[in-house]
């Protein structure tokens, strides 16, 4: 579930006019631009994203990605998860996998979950609010915690 803001109508109506101005597409847009813009948020931390969902699942378009992980992260991930590393179909299915891999340590399991979002080999169906893999991860951790589905 996505984080939701209030905001006076004011903000909400200059917020509009951003958009007609195009600054953004979306209110979600704007504000991540204008936080860019501010270096609140790193503008690395993007989801790697590709052009087709036939991309995504190619195995040989998967090991030349860019990613926000360096070398020695991107080893020891590949290292614990297994060589080759599926592309996994269902989001929740990689979470499981990468939850039993890393005993459910969740600093490991977010960062290896983000780094095969990054890689292509959980891709999701969408990402129409842009959230980095990271966010992402962590937010699927916490669902499967508070859903029992991560045991």
């Amino acid at each position: 579930m996505a984080p939701s803001i209030r905001v006076t109508q004011e903000v909400y109506g200059g917020l509009r006019r951003m958009i007609e101005a195009s600054y953004g597409k979306t209110i979600n847009g704007v504000i991540e631009r204008f936080l860019k813009e501010e270096g609140v948020v790193p503008p690395d931390l993007s989801t790697v994203q590709s052009d087709s969902p036939q991309e995504i699942r190619g195995n040989n378009r998967n090991e030349n990605r860019k990613t926000s992980f360096n070398q020695i992260e991107e080893e020891e991930f590949m290292s614990i998860l297994g060589d080759p590393i599926p592309n996994y179909r269902f989001q929740r299915d990689a979470m499981k996998e990468v939850f039993s891999k890393f005993s459910g340590e969740k600093e490991k399991v977010i960062n290896a979950y983000a780094w095969m979002d990054e890689k292509g080999y959980a891709p999701r169906k969408n990402n129409s609010h842009n959230f980095s893999s990271r966010y992402y991860a962590e937010a699927l951790f916490n669902d499967g915690i508070r859903k029992g589905w991560l045991k």
